[in-house]
Parts: C-alpha cells; structure tokens; sequence
C-alpha cells in the first residue's frame, strides 16, 4: 500500500485533502471573535510579568560580569 508522500496526487485529491486539514480552523474562526479576544487580552495582561523577570534576568547577568571584571582587576 502506498503511502500519500509516495503518491502523485491529482488537483482534486489536493484539494480535497486541503479541505480536509483545513476544516478545524475554519470551525474555530466560525466561532467569533470571543475567543481570540479573550487569548490576545491573556497575552497583553503577561506582557509585564514577562518585562519584569527579563529585566531581573538581565540585571543579575550584568553583575555577574561586573563582578568578573572586579575580581579580574584585583
């Protein structure tokens, strides 16, 4: 049996297959708007949790580098 990677597939099998994949994300942009509203306010709301551990992250690789440049120096 022949597998679809091995197969040449004709312009009617594509699209069908196309379709086919295509379907679940038809049906979630059918749903509205709610939702992805929803998700792009979740994101928005993360935006400074994330800003302030980057900024923590930063800072200490900072001082660390500061640190092995003291330590280099004495």
């Amino acid at each position: 049996m022949k597998t679809v990677e091995n197969q040449k597939l004709s312009l009617a099998q594509k699209a069908v297959l196309s379709s086919l994949a295509l379907a679940p994300v038809l049906t979630m942009a059918a749903e509205g708007d709610g939702a992805v509203t929803a998700d792009a306010s979740a994101i928005t709301a993360l935006m400074s949790p994330i800003a302030v551990v980057g900024g923590a992250i930063l800072t200490v690789l900072i001082a660390i580098k500061g640190w092995k440049l003291i330590r280099r120096a004495l």
